[in-house]
C-alpha cells in the first residue's frame, strides 16, 4: 500500500510501522498511557501492539483530512 497521501510524518511513521510489523518503531510513537481507538470502540494499545502488529494491515487509504482543534 502507497503512504504518499500522507503528509504528517508522524501518522506516516505508524502507518509504516503497522504495515510492517515493526512493534518497536510503532510503539515509540505513542506515550506510555496513550490511548486507543479502534472503530470508534476503546482498546488497549498495549493488546493492540502485541496481537495485531505482524497481522494487521491497511488495504487502502481512502481519504486524508487535517482535523485540528
Amino acid at each position: 500500500m502507497k503512504t504518499d497521501a500522507l503528509t504528517n510524518p508522524i501518522i506516516k511513521a505508524a502507518t509504516e510501522a503497522l504495515q510492517n510489523g515493526d512493534r518497536k518503531s510503532w510503539s515509540a510513537l505513542f506515550e506510555p498511557d496513550a490511548e486507543l481507538y479502534d472503530d470508534g470502540s476503546p482498546r488497549s494499545l498495549k493488546e493492540f501492539t502485541r496481537y495485531a502488529l505482524g497481522h494487521e494491515r491497511f488495504t487502502s487509504i481512502d481519504r486524508v483530512e487535517n482535523k485540528s482543534p
